[in-house]
């Protein structure tokens, strides 16, 4: 989970590696370099990471150490739970849709007022690839 060290790198190189990153190539446009660029800073002609690597280790580790599952019984609010899934045909991506459906039915268990939604044949950045559907889901709540 540790981030590749990037600072200094030229932004063309970057966007070049960017580009090909796993699922991300069809989908890249102009919109979609600026919102992967608002993550980084841009000086010299170089991309800078605005989070350090030794942060960035302290967030993962807090999130891997937080039991999100106990947490969810005390939701008292609607609560939507967006699941990306991009099953592909190997044992890899198999054990993990496992996980996924058995984590969504304990979530589901536990929420109170909570739903699930599967978003299939989508990547980790569902905003990048389902921006309206997205929004649809969150509107939904307001209903």
């Amino acid at each position: 989970m540790r981030p590749p060290d990037i600072d200094g790198v030229p932004l063309e190189r970057f966007l070049g590696f960017a580009k090909q990153w796993p699922d991300m190539a069809e989908l890249w446009n102009e919109q979609v370099k600026e919102m992967v660029l608002a993550n980084f800073e841009v000086r010299d002609g170089k991309i800078y990471r605005r989070l350090t690597i030794e942060n960035h280790m302290k967030i993962l580790r807090a999130m891997y150490d937080q039991k999100t599952s106990a947490m969810l019984g005390s939701i008292a609010c609607p609560t939507l739970v967006i699941i990306a899934n991009q099953e592909r045909d190997n044992e890899e991506s198999r054990r993990w849709g496992e996980f996924r459906r058995e984590g969504a039915r304990l979530a589901e268990q536990a929420l109170k007022h909570g739903r699930i939604l599967w978003m299939d044949d989508t990547i980790h950045d569902v905003p990048v690839q389902r921006p309206r559907e997205l929004a649809d889901a969150l509107l939904s709540l307001a209903d």
